[in-house]
């Protein structure tokens, strides 16, 4: 045709060549973590895939301690960062990184109504844990033990002959619930059935859901209420609490009006550090109820059961931690234990983090949803949207960090404590770049506090009146993994004998 020019086939495929070359090229510029290995983990283990997390982090971790890695699992992608950041990144606000996104997006928080609107900088159950709680801790101590008795009076029979018998995760989970109970709302609705159940199946109806609800589209998610059970009883959860909280929230209004005196609990609180629109809201309120328990409840149980199976195991330990136990009592005039005196317990402080050290509540830590781009010192660019973590399971394992780190010694960080200098650095409650369990910085766990005190309290108990082992020939149980998290077996068993 006149005028028209024909281009050569050849000269057009080395175009789209070249084009190719260039996009792929800028691309990769444009992504600076798009080389940092990669390590996928799912339920089909075989080349390039692991079984579990942990698994895959004895692999890399050794490799890259010092460098980026990234693992998949879940539809999820998280970039593993060395410590070497975290101190630049502990003090970020969650609109810069988001502990709080990372749980909307990882266990559907707008759909099993585990995640809060708005903000963790805002939320008031945070300021109510921070400031409120750690502040009334001392006074709620004498009610707190007269509910760990009461439960385990329900959960252990009276027997001073026999061994007898219990499974720490399910006896824990009613003494944890009862004690956590009593902070969370006083005047006896910790006793009440109904607050109990809403207080712990929330949780284990939640993770059921976010797990069943991987397995769909989003498309579909709005409408999963109809064929996922679990779903349908958390908004059940929901309208239980609803009921419960209404009445009290009525008669407290109508008490601060007439000046009063507020019950010290975290309604309270809540309220309190509310604004007014939300501190008369019923349902946000018993929404507080619940999120608070799913996240005290169900993690103080995993990390107590693990203890007590590392107890049963080494019962070696136990006549050393009473002796440290009595003599502290001792020094008190109530002859009791008390928040003050709680410090003097390193024996059994350390015990309690050795046992976490070796069994974390998640292999993974310092979880973050990166919500803007942002420049680390070394140049590394983490692009908004990612989400990074921490790679607990191998720094806590780590030769450079712990001498034998493979061995369980209960007294290893009470004879760390001995050092000049590190007598307050390795408790159980503290964070570091070796111990992340609790993350890090400006949202570190706020109520670790709370249940370190809540859990020496249940130990104490239990060690000053009870022998422990395990059943005959049977070994420490072992955990099993779901996720990133490390389960102590629901169906494993120790044995107990009342003390004479």
């Amino acid at each position: 045709m006149a005028g028209s020019t024909i281009v050569n086939p050849e000269v057009l495929i080395l175009l789209g060549l070249l084009g190719s070359f260039y996009l792929v090229r800028f691309l990769t510029r444009s992504d600076p973590l798009s080389k940092v290995p990669y390590y996928k983990v799912g339920s089909r283990p075989g080349k390039g895939v692991y079984s579990t997390v942990s698994s895959a982090l004895e692999v890399a971790y050794p490799k890259f301690r010092d460098s980026f890695f990234k693992l998949y699992r879940n539809n999820e992608e998280i970039l593993v960062i060395p410590t070497k950041f975290i101190n630049e990144l502990k003090s970020a606000s969650e609109r810069e990184v988001s502990f709080h996104e990372v749980t909307r997006q990882r266990l559907f928080g707008d759909r099993t109504l585990l995640s809060p609107p708005g903000p963790l900088d805002d939320n008031e159950v945070i300021k109510s844990i921070k400031v409120d709680l750690t502040r009334h801790l001392a006074k709620v101590v004498p009610e707190i033990e007269n509910e760990i008795s009461h439960a385990l009076s329900e959960e252990i029979p009276a027997s001073s002959e026999d061994w007898i018998e219990i499974f720490p995760a399910k006896t824990l989970l009613h003494v944890i619930a009862l004690a956590s109970g009593r902070v969370f709302a006083s005047g006896g609705l910790n006793r009440n059935k109904d607050y109990l159940n809403a207080s712990t199946m929330f949780a284990i109806d939640t993770f059921m859901a976010a797990d069943k609800l991987h397995g769909y589209p989003k498309l579909l998610h709005p409408i999963a209420h109809w064929w996922i059970p679990e779903l349908r009883r958390v908004w059940k959860h929901r309208a239980v609490m609803n009921r419960l909280i209404g009445p009290i929230m009525r008669e407290r209004a109508q008490a601060r009006q007439q000046g009063g005196e507020e019950a010290v609990d975290m309604l309270t609180w809540n309220v309190i550090n509310s604004t007014s629109r939300k501190a008369v809201d019923v349902d946000h309120q018993a929404m507080n109820q619940l999120r608070v328990s799913a996240a005290a409840i169900h993690t103080t149980k995993m990390m107590l059961s693990h203890v007590l199976f590392d107890l049963a195991a080494r019962p070696e330990y136990l006549e050393p931690l009473r002796e440290e136990m009595i003599a502290t009592m001792a020094i008190e005039p109530s002859g009791d234990l008390t928040r003050a005196n709680m410090s003097r317990l390193r024996k059994l402080d350390s015990f309690m983090k050795e046992s976490q050290r070796l069994n974390p509540l998640s292999q993974l830590g310092f979880d973050r949803k990166v919500m803007k781009d942002i420049t680390l010192h070394d140049g590394t660019k983490l692009p908004r949207g990612i989400i990074i973590g921490t790679a607990n399971g191998g720094i806590h394992r780590d030769p450079n960090y712990y001498t034998s780190p493979e061995q369980f010694d209960g007294f290893r960080f009470e004879k760390l404590r001995q050092e000049p200098g590190k007598e307050n650095y390795y408790q159980f409650v503290s964070t570091g770049l070796d111990s992340l369990h609790f993350g890090h910085g400006m949202h570190a766990c706020p109520g670790r506090f709370f249940a370190a005190m809540e859990s020496k309290l249940i130990l104490k108990h239990l060690i000053l009146n009870y022998d422990m082992k395990l059943p005959d020939g049977q070994e420490r149980p072992k955990n099993f993994e779901t996720y990133t998290g490390i389960i102590p077996d629901w169906n494993k068993s120790i044995l107990l004998k009342r003390r004479t």
